[in-house]
């Protein structure tokens, strides 16, 4: 049986998945309401947040991910492109 927030990642990321975006966000906002320091949804939810025109935003969540969990090379790569977002080569 998986957990509540388990659960509600795996439907979060489904909806990101399938280019959803706005259901996905919700269901990030969700997973991180039940553990804040759910480091994927940190991650993806601030993938979104600088994709869809707020590149700081979405730099401080990513940056947050990475502070949890420092060695993982696709955080790097989305904080790197949030930076782009914001003119920061």
């Amino acid at each position: 049986m998986t957990s509540g927030v388990e659960a509600s990642f795996v439907t979060a990321l489904t909806h990101h998945e399938a280019g959803r975006l706005d259901a996905a966000r919700a269901g990030y906002d969700e997973t991180l309401a039940l553990d804040p320091g759910h480091v994927e949804s940190l991650h993806l939810l601030g993938l979104i947040t600088a994709q869809v025109g707020d590149p700081e935003a979405g730099a401080r969540l990513i940056a947050r991910a990475i502070g949890l969990a420092p060695g993982r090379a696709p955080h790097h790569n989305s904080l790197a492109l949030a930076y782009r977002g914001m003119g920061r080569h």
